[in-house]
């Protein structure tokens, strides 16, 4: 958390330095890197996305990113890795900090296409036990807000956290040899992003 205070103190400096005014009502095309925290989030990993984004006014627009990351969890000779793909519509608005900077809000739905492979240690559960899972994609709902900081006329950095609200439903199943069995499972799997990228204006 202290790295994300500092960072947003550097992009407000920099703020104050003269150079190109900034142009709200420009639409932006970018890629980002994105690093999953909180929520049901158990070991963060990095992940990696774009965006694009399309304005109406100076201060509202809508976008649509594309993100992907990984969890992973560990437990009694059980690991479980999640791929999540996160595909988002949201709702934009923007408020200038200065002549560089800016702050903007968002929120909107998110598709979540969720991969999930289970491995089992041999030595705990024997070698003919296997246990896998079959994810479904799911729609979820995000909000967040982001800082922006003018590098070129047509060139921005940003950073920005948004905070997913998900459930998701899965068919699980476990066979040993001949035998096996199925349930359906289903639960929450809030996650939040804190991404850094850089956009094209245009």
């Amino acid at each position: 958390m202290k790295k994300v205070c500092l960072l947003v103190v550097l992009l407000l400096a920099c703020a104050a330095v003269p150079g190109y005014a900034q142009d709200f009502g420009m639409s932006r095309i970018g890629v980002h890197s994105a690093y999953s925290s909180g929520g049901d989030v158990e070991d963060a990993q990095f992940g990696f996305g774009a965006q694009a984004e399309f304005a109406f006014t100076p201060n509202v627009s809508i976008e649509l990113s594309v993100s992907q990351f990984s969890d992973e969890y560990e437990e009694s000779g059980i690991k479980e890795d999640l791929d999540v793909t996160t595909i988002g519509l949201s709702a934009l608005f923007r408020a200038p900090l200065g002549r560089k900077a800016g702050i903007y809000f968002l929120g909107g739905l998110d598709y979540n296409i969720a991969d999930l492979d289970i491995s089992l240690d041999r030595a705990v559960w024997g070698p003919t036990m296997n246990a896998s899972a079959d994810v479904d994609d799911e729609f979820g709902f995000h909000l967040g807000a982001g800082i922006n900081l003018l590098l070129h006329k047509n060139v921005e950095l940003f950073a920005e956290f948004r905070y997913t609200f998900l459930a998701l439903d899965a068919d699980l199943s476990v066979t040993s040899g001949a035998y096996g069995d199925s349930a359906r499972v289903e639960g929450d799997y809030d996650f939040g992003l804190f991404k850094i990228g850089i956009n094209y204006k245009f």
